[in-house]
């Protein structure tokens, strides 16, 4: 009888997901121990030789979720303050809102000079442009009111050939 292949060369069993940026560098934004991989078809962690009836060929464990433009200290989002947990009363982070920004780099903002500390070495982030017209776009518009086109589309998942 033969045996089932091994998870180590399916597919569906990936060791990374990771963001690439512009300036070369990269995030990681999931990783798995030594040794094992999260099978996406049975959505568990599993060890190399497992092996299951859903193999698909291929060495591809890496999965980069998006490429952004700039550096990560440019891209950030916002989220509930860790210091007062969102209540905002005498907090010095948020000042009050009970909402501050998360970099995709890792540094937690503070509402008081929404600053990262970065702006004082490179300068404060490129103006972000439309894909398609190039012009100048708010960071929050679903599309171009110039040219229609999507401003926030997500990336299609792409998965690194290379084994790590």
């Amino acid at each position: 009888m033969e045996s089932p292949p091994k998870c180590s060369n399916c597919r569906k069993w990936l060791i990374q997901r990771v963001t690439d940026y512009a300036d070369g560098s990269r995030i990681i934004n999931f990783k798995t121990p030594d040794g094992v991989g999260h099978c996406e078809h049975l959505k568990v962690d599993t060890v190399e030789s497992f092996g299951c009836n859903e193999f698909v060929e291929g060495h591809e464990h890496v999965q980069i979720m998006g490429q952004k433009s700039g550096s990560p200290w440019h891209h950030s989002h916002y989220g509930v303050c860790p210091d007062c947990s969102g209540v905002g009363w005498k907090c010095q982070r948020c000042a009050g809102t009970g909402k501050v920004l998360y970099y995709d780099d890792g540094y937690i903002g503070e509402e008081q000079h929404r600053r990262h500390p970065n702006e004082d070495k490179a300068g404060p982030p490129p103006i972000p442009r439309c894909v398609d017209c190039q012009r100048e776009v708010d960071p929050n518009w679903v599309a171009c009111p110039y040219c229609g086109a999507r401003t926030n589309k997500p990336d299609e998942p792409v998965y690194q050939t290379e084994v790590l």
